[in-house]
């Protein structure tokens, strides 16, 4: 069961059903009923129902739907945008100002892309302008209170808001209110920073409001959408009918998104825009007629709110599927809509590029061509002064795609043959990232009998699990990679970490029989029986309990 968004007639079986009809029982699809038809696709109840749906988002959306999770949050991106950062705090920050580097998150959601980056600025305290002094406070957003609730009971997270690294605030792209720190209970409003502040949007622009544009010679013909759902629904205003937006598997129209364009409109000035985005068409119009545009709309409203805390300064650090070369711009003629547990338009950044350069800013943005794109948007602020800031940035994006490693790691899934050595060199080249280990960890499981027929030094072998065991930012019960950790300091009869390793498990991802009894085998080694009596009686426990789901 599910819904999809197509014309508004759809040809299906040779045959051609208006929306208002009822399908017949020839017909091979399920039924179709109609939620809202012949809308702009501005106007659709698609962004209203994703609104409610992330607002009202527990940790429980991140943890078990199909949300972003895995490479726009990896550690190997995380440390990317790490030094991007620092080098942004080398040129702005300065001890006379007596003001910190505002480093905002934007839609942090589980919140591990900013534990990543906070950690590896700390690593690299020695680059700081003062040691000594903290040059900037990371700020993680969302717009779902829950996400905020889970935050403050995050123990991970807890070290860095005691220290002053860290602090979070409850921020709706959609609510032009100021941004109110929870901690430090600072305000970012109109004027308030001297230092320009630093933006992320990592996976963010793609999933809110857009529109679709038809560019002609004469005008600007606004995409109009219908809305069908295979069953009938009863609360058409749940955000969880989300959830099920999909395609027919057999049906034509799985590939793409058929639009319609059936007005136009004379002038940018007529769509119903905000002036930003009317006046950037209207500017720009010549240079894309003939071609099928998206408008990020919100996106552009967000960024004028952020650009006023600053007296309109700001540094913007954007992943996202999108297009940015202007040729590839040109060859679109309708864009991809993807749905899962939301819905997502590809960006415009080409838009957005020219929006940061009206500016007075420039654009930096890598060379090769992707699904995925990284863009950094100066916003007032030319070459000159973030010299350190671009090169950075240039040295990261020209070494090759973002999507690298995660490619590389789904190539080498298929190796029969792969090497312990070649497994640890891909988690080097991953920065320690916990989710390359655990798409490894059956291979992992295998070597741990075989590691003296491996031409691997222990030394390093031990090194590199210690650097994945800092790494792990746990928020999922059966992706517990602590546990397949702890379980090779085993086999390296590393009893004391492996112990401490079983503990962690069970604090962060819960309570197992597994990590009991094997904690319990690591103390009864290290003679520590009083210990290790106490987990096997806890390996009984639970026994008689129903613990978590084992993979």
């Amino acid at each position: 069961m599910g819904n999809i968004v197509d014309i508004a007639e759809r040809v299906l079986l040779g045959k051609t059903i208006p929306l208002d009809s009822q399908p017949t029982h020839e017909s091979t699809f399920q039924r179709e009923y109609c939620i809202e038809k012949d809308v702009r696709l501005m106007s659709s109840k698609l962004w209203e129902l994703q609104q409610s749906y992330y607002t009202s988002a527990s940790i429980r959306e991140w943890a078990f739907r199909n949300l972003p999770l895995s490479f726009f949050s990896s550690s190997y991106l995380a440390k990317s945008y790490s030094n991007v950062i620092l080098s942004y705090i080398r040129d702005m920050w300065t001890p006379s100002l007596g003001e910190k580097v505002i480093i905002v998150d934007v839609g942090a959601g589980h919140g591990r892309l900013g534990f990543y980056i906070v950690k590896y600025l700390l690593s690299m305290r020695h680059l700081w302008p003062d040691p000594y002094q903290c040059p900037f406070l990371y700020v993680m957003t969302d717009c779902s209170p829950h996400i905020l609730s889970w935050w403050k009971t995050n123990e991970l997270l807890k070290e860095f808001i005691d220290r002053g690294y860290l602090d979070i605030a409850l921020f709706d792209v959609y609510n032009p209110s100021d941004l109110l720190c929870v901690y430090s209970g600072q305000t970012l409003s109109a004027n308030t920073l001297h230092i320009p502040p630093f933006l992320i949007l990592n996976s963010v622009l793609s999933c809110l409001k857009q529109d679709v544009l038809a560019v002609r010679p004469t005008g600007f013909a606004p995409a109009v959408i219908s809305l069908l759902s295979t069953q009938y629904e009863y609360f058409p205003s749940d955000p969880l009918i989300l959830r099920n937006l999909q395609f027919f598997p057999d049906s034509p129209f799985t590939s793409r998104l058929k639009w319609s364009f059936p007005r136009e409109f004379d002038s940018a000035w007529d769509l119903g825009y905000d002036r930003i985005p009317a006046k950037l068409l209207s500017d720009h119009f010549a240079d894309y007629i003939g071609t099928t545009i998206v408008v990020p709309i919100t996106a552009v409203s967000l960024l004028s709110r952020v650009l006023c805390w600053s007296a309109g300064k700001a540094l913007i650090l954007a992943g996202d599927r999108g297009v940015i070369h202007r040729d590839e711009v040109l060859a679109a003629k309708e864009p991809f809509v993807s749905f899962g547990a939301d819905v997502r338009i590809p960006v415009n950044f080409d838009l957005l590029s020219l929006l940061a350069r009206d500016g007075g800013g420039f654009v930096a943005h890598s060379q090769y061509r992707g699904d995925f794109v990284i863009a950094l948007l100066s916003f007032g602020q030319g070459v000159s002064s973030l010299r350190r800031t671009r090169w950075a940035f240039r040295q990261w994006s020209d070494c090759g795609s973002p999507e690298a490693i995660s490619l590389l790691e789904s190539s080498l899934c298929s190796e029969a043959m792969l090497s312990l050595r070649l497994l640890l060199l891909l988690l080097r080249l991953a920065q320690s990232d916990s989710d390359s280990l655990w798409q490894f960890r059956s291979f992992l499981v295998k070597s741990e009998g075989v590691l003296a027929n491996q031409s691997v030094d222990l030394r390093d072998l031990k090194l590199q699990l210690e650097q994945l065991a800092a790494f792990v930012y746990p928020f999922q019960a059966y992706h517990d990679v602590l546990f397949d950790i702890a379980r090779f300091f085993l086999a390296l009869r590393e009893y004391e970490k492996a112990a401490e390793l079983f503990l962690q498990s069970i604090r962060m991802c819960g309570e197992h029989h597994a990590s009991w009894f094997n904690r319990g085998v690591c103390l009864f080694e290290l003679r520590q029986l009083a210990k290790a009596r106490f987990c096997f009686f806890r390996v009984g426990k639970r026994g008689n309990l129903r613990g978590r789901r084992w993979n």
